[in-house]
Parts: structure tokens; sequence; C-alpha cells
């Protein structure tokens, strides 16, 4: 396949405003993340998380173990801070999801989704808020099964202009889109629904294009 054949490509190469991070996800599908039977494998969560009190818990142990990895780029290796862990079980972070059980499911398995977690595009800094300590602010999205439903988790993650700050994995929401749902409205790179616009290729992309 040329490169006239892959509209896709434009995609990766030309950063979009960070307000589109939710709504570029539907154009996702289970299919980005792989083979049903790799995906299957995705959507085995670790652990059965009901609570605050256990995300919590589990989070700080997930801290002290030291960096998160991630199998499609092993030079993105987050951790995380008290304050994430804050910012993660913040109530106006469980609002964002698409219920109070769906988000303790995800905070409980963080280490699990971000390890299967695709970066699918690239954003710019949100122009709305102070950036000055900041180099980079990456948008990870991994399937996770809820109610029947396979949803997608949007990871947020903060790379520091100072390497003594380093990067950090600061936010986690269950965003209420099906993965599976194959009759769905396009969005393109200027947020708005689009038929002709293409979908992410089946499989994972080369998501790091340089």
């Amino acid at each position: 396949m040329n490169e006239e054949e892959q509209p896709e490509k434009l995609d990766f190469l030309k950063k979009l405003p960070s307000c589109m991070s939710n709504k570029m996800v539907i154009n996702l599908t289970l299919d980005n993340w792989g083979t049903s039977e790799e995906v299957e494998k995705m959507l085995n969560m670790m652990r059965s998380v009901k609570t605050k009190e256990e995300a919590e818990t589990i989070l700080k142990d997930i801290m002290q173990k030291g960096a998160l990895t991630n199998k499609y780029n092993k030079d993105l290796q987050p951790t995380l801070s008290g304050n994430s862990i804050g910012k993660i079980t913040d109530h106006s972070a469980i609002k964002k999801s698409i219920s109070p059980s769906a988000h303790w499911k995800a905070a409980g398995n963080i280490d699990h989704l971000f390890e299967h977690a695709i970066e699918p595009y690239k954003f710019e800094l949100d122009k709305t808020r102070n950036n000055d300590s900041l180099e980079d602010r990456k948008y990870l999205y991994a399937p996770m099964e809820y109610e029947g439903r396979k949803v997608p988790v949007k990871m947020t993650v903060k790379k520091f202009k100072e390497s003594v700050d380093g990067t950090r994995l600061y936010s986690a929401e269950v965003i209420n889109h099906d993965l599976e749902n194959k009759n769905r409205t396009l969005v393109n790179r200027k947020g708005k629904t689009n038929e002709s616009v293409s979908p992410l290729p089946a499989r994972r992309p080369n998501f790091n294009i340089p």
C-alpha cells in the first residue's frame, strides 16, 4: 500500500487540539489493539475493585513498584505520585467516567491497562492551561470490559521539562463508547462528524511516527 492510500497517517503527523482527546476515540475499534485473541487477554483484568479505598490501596502499591511499562512504546515509563493518585480518585475524575464502578475498575487495574494502551493521535498542549512546566501531554487508550461492553479507558501522561520531575501518569477516564460498534460515525481532525473520514487501520499502526 502506497502513501496515497493511507490518508489516516495524516492524523499522526499533525497534532490535534487537546479538547478532541475524547471526540477522536469514536474512530477506535477493538481491531486497533490486535487480534480477537490478543484483545481477549487484554480484557482479562487482574483485580476486582469496587471502592475508592480499594483503588487507593492498589494505586499506592503500584506507585511503590516504580515506573509503568507500555508494550508498544518501551521509552514511555511514567510513574504514579501522591498527586496523581489523588487526581485519579478525585470526585471530579469519577464524574468524567461512565460510572463510579467502571472508574474504580480502571483505577485498580491501571498498570495492566497502561501496558496495553495505544497512542493513536498526537495532541497539542491545552492552550487554556498553564503549561510552563510541561514538555508534552499524551493521551493513551486501552480497552476494558464493563457490564458486557468493551469500552476505552483514556489515560493522561504528563512529561515535564525538568528531568527531576520525570513523567507522570496523571489521570484516567472510562469513556462511554462501544469499541464493538461497527456502525459508527467518524470524527475528522476538526472535530466534525464525517462519514467519509478514513477509520484507523485494523491492527496497530505505527503510533510513534516522528
